[in-house]
């Protein structure tokens, strides 16, 4: 783990997110107002159809915030996740992750899934967050990398860890909103024309 994820490691979801609402509601209201009421899904697990534990943190995240629905474009309040993606909703979690399990199964009975589990889908990766381009964040369920924070590389072809944890990126976030470095590979700048945030790399400004 580098020294980012040992210093982000201290500091709770809870904490995170309380940290990062204060900025938003002072400097990006858009993006503060967009933000919903907890879930009322108690039975997380039941809700989307997972036969596993999930990870405790996706529950931690969405009784804080409930996620969106509908993703209506990148530039969108709802989509401050770095990346311009926008979290999921409970029951649109529930969606994703059926649409998973799906594709992994469409897979194996046309005798491809050698090329997909794993690469591009997997049981235990659990989907949380969507762009309006159809990317998604996964948090892997596997033992070896409970927790993680996933995104699909069309560098390389499959989904690759870029956080640690949620409690990571949205510290991460936290520091790139104060201008103190970058979440992920993405810096954030506020837009010119509503009181926003926008995330963009710095190869491409």
């Amino acid at each position: 783990m580098d020294a980012r994820s040992d210093k982000s490691a201290d500091v709770s979801l809870s904490e995170a997110w309380s940290a990062f609402e204060r900025w938003l509601s002072e400097y990006a209201r858009s993006n503060f107002d967009a933000l919903r009421e907890p879930t009322e899904s108690v039975d997380l697990a039941a809700v989307i159809g997972a036969d596993f534990p999930l990870h405790n943190q996706i529950y931690e995240w969405l009784m804080i915030h409930d996620g969106y629905d509908v993703v209506t474009s990148g530039g969108s309040p709802e989509a401050f996740i770095p990346g311009t993606l926008s979290p999921y909703s409970a029951n649109s979690m529930a969606a994703a992750y059926q649409q998973v399990l799906c594709n992994i199964q469409e897979s194996i009975e046309d005798g491809y899934d050698a090329d997909v589990v794993g690469f591009s889908e997997h049981p235990l990766w659990v989907p949380f967050a969507r762009s309006a381009s159809g990317d998604q964040l996964m948090i892997d369920h596997r033992e070896r990398s409970f927790g993680e924070v996933l995104r699909f590389s069309h560098e390389t072809g499959k989904f690759q860890m870029v956080w640690p944890s949620l409690s990571v990126m949205l510290n991460e976030m936290n520091e790139a909103v104060r201008g103190l470095g970058t979440a992920g590979p993405y810096k954030c700048r506020m837009k010119t024309d509503v009181p926003a945030i926008e995330w963009y790399h710095p190869d491409y400004p």
